[in-house]
């Protein structure tokens, strides 16, 4: 896993050439958010909500019960993030029903102004 700062949703530096277990360390600036790339081996699955769209109403109520054990948390507009081991090797993918996959070769942004709780994620998978 390895966190960076976003202006936005644009990485102010070349994320993809920083080492795996690097982390930003300090406060979050004002304006500025956290990116953040799982290890291989782990996926994200982003649930987005948008107006009148939301990914949950694609995914089975049994497979949410079995989503809220990982490590998660909720999103600048009340979507998820659900973090998962996997031994599948699967490319970053978007789809029309609001969930994407994010692996070692993307990221998902951090909105909180406080660092990532890699501590937090390696008890919780």
């Amino acid at each position: 896993m390895k966190s960076f700062l976003l202006k936005g949703k644009i990485p102010v530096s070349k994320w993809g050439n920083l080492p795996d277990n690097t982390f930003f360390r300090g406060e979050i600036p004002d304006g500025y958010s956290l990116g953040v790339s799982p290890s291989e081996g782990y996926i994200i699955l982003d649930v987005d909500v948008k107006p009148n769209k939301s990914g949950f109403d694609n995914i089975p109520e049994k497979i949410l019960e079995e989503l809220s054990k990982t490590f998660n948390y909720k999103t600048k507009n009340n979507g998820q993030h659900y973090w998962l081991k996997t031994d599948i090797d699967l490319p970053n993918s978007t789809s029309g029903l609001n969930i994407d996959v994010r692996t070692s070769k993307g990221y998902v942004v951090w909105y909180s102004n406080k660092g990532f709780p890699k501590g937090e994620l390696g008890e919780q998978l």
